[in-house]
């Protein structure tokens, strides 16, 4: 968002290599902010060692994001198993407003 102009319309990112530029390290500083990583992580860390669906809702309600955002934090920190994603499977297009939809 920070770097999109006229000129650069978008960013397409190689990440097939693991090398993570400025501009990487930007957005997912930005993506952790509003996706609250900070925050879950903390609300969650006493219940790491028997981490239960109950629990993860609530986190999810106590900061209004979706229950996926935190079980993909969590695979990715390696605190749980990537298996436990399909928990919270859900067909996200229909989570999106009409507003932002490209009709054809």
């Amino acid at each position: 968002l920070h770097h999109l102009d006229d000129k650069t319309k978008f960013v397409l990112d190689n990440l097939k290599d693991g090398e993570l530029n400025k501009i990487e390290n930007e957005a997912n500083k930005m993506a952790a902010e509003k996706l609250k990583h900070f925050e879950i992580m903390q609300y969650l860390n006493p219940h790491l060692s028997y981490l239960s669906v109950s629990k993860v809702e609530e986190c999810a309600e106590e900061y209004k994001i979706h229950p996926a955002i935190i079980v993909g934090k969590l695979a990715r920190d390696k605190k749980i198993s990537y298996s436990n994603q399909s928990l919270f499977n859900e067909n996200v297009l229909e989570l999106i407003s009409k507003q932002y939809k490209i009709v054809n």
